[in-house]
């Protein structure tokens, strides 16, 4: 079974390191079973529904990097196109997530759209609702407007299933978790960089 994580060079990431993560990430789900895929922009659709739908992603306000929050949109159609499936951050490792069924959208850390599960038609369901997503005052931050996919969906517990079998690291359970979420959040400010040469240390897959 596939499993698919979506990769934009962002301004301030260094591609080396982005793609010895990738390399890793890709390492860990191979061997539990998967066949990990890469996808870009270069595999977003380009007819003119998604065009358009690529163009309200973008206009959601965000108070990120440059175009950060843009791709985290933007992978949902792309795993859209792809037929649906896992969708995974590069910086989820795989410690025994076998693969799996899928059909309603499913969200394995909480409301953290880290490691998702879901057919075609329920990834493009949730493009629809980033699209159309119309910020309030809850999104305020300061006096600037934010949103992001996971903004979104903490807003939508509707929307999805939410499981617990990704566990952010030092979150309760990620030593026996069976894939474990090493953000840049959790490690940065215990000065755990360049992820990928840590994280083997902290927890080996292998």
């Amino acid at each position: 079974m596939r499993v698919f994580t979506y990769y934009t060079p962002l301004k301030g990431r260094k591609v080396a390191l982005e793609n010895a993560l990738i390399e890793l990430w890709a390492t860990s789900w191979k061997r539990a079973g998967w066949h990990p895929c890469v996808l870009t922009a270069a595999d977003l659709p380009q007819d003119p529904a998604s065009t358009a739908m690529l163009k309200a992603f973008n206009c959601q306000p965000s108070i990120n990097r440059p175009g950060l929050d843009g791709a985290c949109f933007a992978r949902w159609l792309a795993v859209s196109i792809q037929g649906g499936g896992f969708m995974c951050d590069y910086d989820v490792i795989n410690y025994g997530f076998p693969p799996r069924e899928v059909s309603e959208l499913t969200v394995y850390e909480r409301h953290v759209p880290c490691l998702v599960s879901g057919s075609a038609e329920e990834f493009l369901r949730m493009c629809k609702i980033f699209a159309t997503y119309r910020t309030d005052s809850l999104d305020q931050v300061g006096s600037r407007l934010d949103t992001s996919d996971m903004k979104i969906l903490i807003r939508r517990p509707d929307a999805y299933v939410q499981r617990t079998d990704c566990i952010e690291y030092t979150h309760p359970g990620w030593e026996e978790a069976t894939a474990v979420h090493f953000s840049n959040f959790a490690m940065k400010p215990r000065s755990l960089v360049p992820r990928h040469q840590h994280i083997p240390l902290i927890r080996s897959f292998l």
